[in-house]
């Protein structure tokens, strides 16, 4: 052993010193494992060894339930092979990685494991790996229960149906909660199959199983879905059955983001010929090699990057993705995004180029639109840099802009705050809460610009006059509405919910309220996410999976994403590139052909 090594700092000079082991008499164990001779308080002992310069001569009990001394640098153990935790393992990273469960069974996985890491390795049957998912889902799924019952705020779902190559259709319900941290979770409760019709009945009996699994239909303050006639249908079954909470109020809400498609769709066809027309230059090009180089030396005279252009390109639109956030309050986006649009089909509804297309999306904006959701509304209310007076110049905006009157709406949507505040101040009356001690942030819509130019003393006046008039109870409601705050228009960033969570103790009431509505989403892309991942786990090659493993294998990847925050990768980012690619700098394209 090299007497220089940093281990021995004072080198190999202390190898004769006599160490005292004053104390009771004890057994040594020496490095070998045998014990040395036992020493008593007036005898001391002559370690020679140069081991035991690493080690301080105290017994510590070793994870194989032998005794040996304490190391002083790093450890010294060892380590046992354990069959049963190699195969949870196992199961948890086919789960998470979407392999086969057959994936320990491969006889050349069982030559890599045992020839890189562990000779030990047992090979681990498509069996044993089932019945270690299902142990894992079922342990999963039971403290997924207990966190839910312990919850003090109301639960939001979404709910969409999926169609799966195996001939089972698929319904996936997902639940949307705060946390104790005040942080918006997103976690899917049931991926049950449908192998029925579609009808309100059938619908309705799937996702009411699924409440029943958590036992939460009691918390369930809303449903996002589609907008297909038998979805609306069922929810009248569970307003029969007194689900709804908040009396209903919240409890059935329309795909936004859907909404949004329509409107698009609208526009685009009234130009389909001419996207017909670049579709087929697109394919002619790309379809031969020869004639995309060609299309390469074109691009390069002119100074831009050549690249291959797809025929469809499943483009995100910016309210879209806005509106599927997971970790983020959407409800408060919605209103926001609907300005801005509507101040769009304004600007362009003269074009001659793109008018037709815009008058086609303002007729379908208006259809779903004419009428303010009320959820939207609130969402906005609850923004203390907002509230009814900012709601009101919006709204009286985005009405100006498409020609709707949304006065008497302005009217309705008060009278309905009040309402629902009544119902939270009777359940919440008496609930005391202490302040939290920060706040976060988060960015701004751009249609904030369009509130700047509101003018201060129309603000005033209107925050004044209306809302003392709504109601003669909701005291804490009046006082929040009147209230002026320190949160400055012009700051890029702003947390609505850690805001909540921070004066929770000066609206007690009213916060339970608002972060009800923050947590309810406004779109149903973070179900259909889920139909992402099955589309993978339910290949054409795999389609023999029972619904039982689907939904086992769905939970499962799910819930640990939800553990590391990662539902958010909505977006493929090599689409992000490519989308990039069709707005080139002509500058950098120019730099390119000069280098």
């Amino acid at each position: 052993m090299d007497p220089t090594h940093p281990y021995f700092p004072d080198g190999l000079n202390m190898l004769n010193d006599d160490f005292d082991l004053s104390g009771p008499a004890e057994t040594v164990v020496g490095p070998s494992g045998s014990d040395a001779t036992p020493t008593s308080r007036t005898k001391s002992k002559r370690l020679t060894s140069d081991v035991w310069q690493c080690f301080d001569v105290v017994e510590m009990t070793l994870p194989d339930g032998t005794v040996g001394p304490r190391a002083k640098y790093g450890s010294v153990t060892t380590w046992h092979y354990d069959a049963a935790h190699a195969r949870e393992c196992l199961a948890w990273y086919i789960a998470q990685t979407d392999q086969p469960i057959n994936f320990g069974d491969c006889v050349f996985f069982q030559e890599f494991i045992t020839s890189a890491f562990c000779p030990q390795m047992q090979i681990v049957y498509r069996t044993t790996t089932r019945n270690d998912l299902i142990k894992i889902f079922k342990t999963q799924r039971d403290d997924l229960t207990a966190e839910l019952q312990h919850l003090t705020v109301s639960i939001a779902l979404t709910s969409d149906i999926w169609n799966a190559c195996s001939k089972h259709d698929y319904l996936c319900v997902t639940g949307h909660y705060l946390d104790s941290e005040c942080r918006i979770q997103k976690k899917i409760l049931g991926f049950r199959p449908m192998d029925f019709a579609h009808i309100a009945d059938n619908i309705f009996a799937v996702i009411l199983s699924v409440l029943q699994t958590y036992d939460i239909t009691h918390r369930i303050l809303s449903i996002t879905l589609d907008n297909a006639s038998a979805n609306t249908k069922s929810i009248a079954l569970f307003t029969e059955r007194n689900i709804p909470q908040a009396g209903g109020y919240f409890f059935h809400q329309c795909y936004a983001c859907y909404i949004i498609n329509l409107v698009v769709q609208s526009g685009l066809k009234e130009v389909s010929n001419h996207i017909e027309h670049i579709r087929d230059a697109i394919s002619w090009i790309g379809s031969s090699n020869p004639r995309f180089q060609e299309f390469g030396r074109h691009c390069t005279l002119n100074g831009l990057l050549p690249r291959r252009f797809q025929t469809d390109m499943p483009v995100f639109y910016n309210a879209t993705v806005t509106l599927s956030g997971v970790y983020y309050p959407t409800s408060s986006q919605a209103i926001h995004q609907i300005v801005e649009m509507s101040d769009m089909l304004n600007t362009y509804r003269e074009d001659d180029l793109l008018g037709d297309a815009v008058v086609a999306k303002e007729t379908k904006f208006k259809k779903y639109w004419s009428e303010m959701p009320f959820l939207y509304a609130l969402g906005v209310i609850v923004d203390p840099r907002i509230k009814l007076a900012g709601l009101e110049y919006l709204v009286e905006f985005t009405g100006n802009k498409l020609s709707i009157d949304y006065s008497d709406q302005i009217t309705d949507i008060r009278n309905k705050l009040f309402e629902v505040f009544s119902i939270y101040e009777r359940r919440f009356g008496g609930v005391h809460t202490e302040p939290s001690p920060e706040l976060d942030t988060q960015p701004l819509p751009t249609s904030w610009s369009i509130l700047k130019r509101r003018k201060k003393d129309k603000s005033t006046s209107s925050s004044s006059s209306t809302t003392r008039s709504a109601a003669s109870s909701g005291a804490e409601l009046n006082r929040f509405l009147e209230a002026q705050f320190d949160a400055d228009e012009n700051t890029e960033n702003f947390d609505l919910l850690l805001w909540w969570k921070t004066y929770s103790y000066r609206y007690p009431v009213l916060s339970h309220l608002a972060r009800d509505i923050l947590v309810i989403p406004v779109s149903t892309v973070s179900s259909e996410q889920a139909f992402s991942t099955s589309g993978r786990i339910i290949e054409p090659r795999r389609n023999c999976l029972t619904p039982k493993m689907v939904e086992v294998l769905i939970c499962v990847r799910d819930w640990e994403h939800a553990r590391k925050r990662m539902q958010n990768e909505m977006v493929d980012e090599q689409f992000i590139q490519n989308f990039s690619n069709l707005y080139v700098d002509e500058g950098s394209g120019s730099n390119q052909v000069q280098n």
